[in-house]
């Protein structure tokens, strides 16, 4: 008998790694897989990202509409409480065999609330993480405890779940999901990316893309600000701007953004790339700028510099590729000639990824059609062996 999984998804940057699992859970006769959408991929100002789950012929078992104003903190959780109803009303009817969620995102706790109360077992991606500069932190440790599987993509990070009190035979070191998305993505031309875009690409290209701090509410139009100050002057560089994320802050983030590409010929806005234009987009910049995981997590893959602004993704263990630098507008200028200078240039095919791993998804298929899933929701804090 096949095993009912449903993954959940809420974001075009989540679905974009998921995507090969999904697909070769769906060719697999052992699963009977479903998709639920959730989150910023029904809202039209996020680029409505579940037409790529469409396009990808996936069976899309429910979609849970809720309010995405990024305003507050309470326009957060009344999201949060909408999207915990609209999942209870799907777990009342499908009752799965288990869930899949990825990552740190807010949704994605009303998610894992829901299946606790079903005793529904829980695969969690990407735990153990650190990024101590925003709420996602804790959101992602909480997420850890109340999953029942783990699948990390770095030993360091298989180890810390763990620590938290997980059972070593539940936890899964397989790599980042990111070498499968990579690898899988359909690669498209630079005339075909052009294209899509609607401009042209230059000699000098760098994608941007900042998210806010969210454990220092205020500081996004500030921190906005000094980033586009910084490249008022790269009048010689394409900058490609691409939308924050649906966290408090965001659309001032954007609104800066779009701003300051309405007054400066080489900038462009796009509220949504795709995760396939995204990866092709990555082999035509020089380098990518801002506070998002993509420059630590995937921009490796592509041996592509990246400038990583201020704290919110403090704690991720990063390659050689990433350049750190603070929201001052000096330290911004320095990294981008840092990122475009020739030694910089000439290592950059040497950087070791410290996130490829071995077909991740392949691992975590095998191990699910493996795990006794009923044996699964009780679970024991595993104390860690001390020395007397």
């Amino acid at each position: 008998m096949s095993k009912r999984i449903c993954v959940v998804t809420g974001s075009r940057a989540e679905y974009g790694l998921l995507r090969t699992l999904v697909k070769e859970m769906e060719r697999d006769n052992d699963f009977q897989s479903e998709v639920v959408v959730i989150g910023s991929h029904l809202e039209s100002r996020f680029g409505n990202t579940v037409s790529e789950i469409e396009r990808d012929g996936v069976f899309i078992a429910g979609r849970i509409h809720t309010p995405i104003q990024i305003t507050s903190p309470r326009h957060i959780l009344t999201s949060m409480s909408q999207c915990l109803e609209e999942f209870n009303h799907y777990l009342f009817k499908a009752q799965p065999d288990l869930i899949v969620i990825l990552g740190d995102r807010y949704e994605l706790l009303s998610i894992a609330y829901a299946a606790i109360i079903y005793n529904i077992p829980i695969a969690h991606i990407h735990g153990g993480e650190s990024s101590s500069g925003s709420f996602d932190d804790s959101i992602r440790n909480s997420l850890t405890k109340l999953s029942h599987l783990h699948f990390t993509a770095h030993a360091k990070y298989a180890k810390r779940v763990i620590q938290m009190g997980e059972n070593p035979s539940r936890v899964y070191c397989v790599g980042a999901l990111a070498t499968d998305a990579i690898a899988n993505a359909r690669k498209f031309t630079k005339a075909e990316v052009e294209e899509r875009l609607g401009f042209k690409l230059g000699e000098k290209n760098l994608l941007i893309t900042l998210h806010p701090e969210t454990l220092r509410p205020g500081s996004s139009s500030n921190n906005a600000n000094v980033l586009v100050h910084a490249l008022s002057e790269a009048k010689d560089i394409t900058l490609i701007f691409t939308a924050a994320n649906a966290d408090p802050e965001g659309d001032t983030i954007n609104e800066i953004f779009k701003t300051f590409v309405s007054n400066n010929s080489n900038a462009h806005f796009v509220s949504s790339l795709g995760s396939e234009i995204y990866y092709s987009l990555l082999t035509f910049v020089d380098g990518l700028i801002g506070n998002s995981s993509s420059g630590i997590l995937e921009a490796p893959f592509f041996a592509k510099p990246a400038i990583n602004i201020g704290d919110r993704q403090f704690g991720r263990i990063q390659a050689k590729n990433v350049i750190n630098c603070e929201f001052r507008v000096s330290d911004i200028k320095k990294s981008i000639e840092k990122l475009y200078s020739w030694q910089m240039q000439r290592l950059r095919h040497r950087f070791r990824n410290p996130y490829s791993g071995k077909s991740p998804s392949g691992q975590i298929l095998k191990v699910l059609k493996e795990v006794d899933f009923h044996i699964l929701v009780r679970k024991e804090f595993y104390d860690l062996k001390t020395r007397k």
